[in-house]
């Protein structure tokens, strides 16, 4: 079996970092280095704020949304 891609790792470690109950009681940091002991710690702080801008977008375009829905009286679906 092939070596995870970066992309596929990146992916991963996202699912990680935006995990969501009980598992959020441990740090970020702390849940990836347990996931990713082989990466650097500074790759995995590299991913920790590639993904809090991501998750920043994320949330700047859902309040977007929103508001746009309060002045249009519509809801967008995908």
């Amino acid at each position: 079996m092939a070596a995870p891609s970066t992309a596929e790792k990146m992916s991963e470690a996202y699912l990680i970092y935006s995990e969501w109950g009980p598992a959020r009681a441990t740090p970020r940091a702390e849940r990836l280095a347990t996931c990713f002991p082989d990466e650097t710690a500074f790759l995995r702080a590299a991913w920790i704020e590639k993904f809090a801008r991501v998750d920043a977008e994320i949330w700047r375009i859902a309040a977007e949304m929103h508001y746009m829905k309060g002045r249009l009286g519509v809801w967008y679906s995908c």
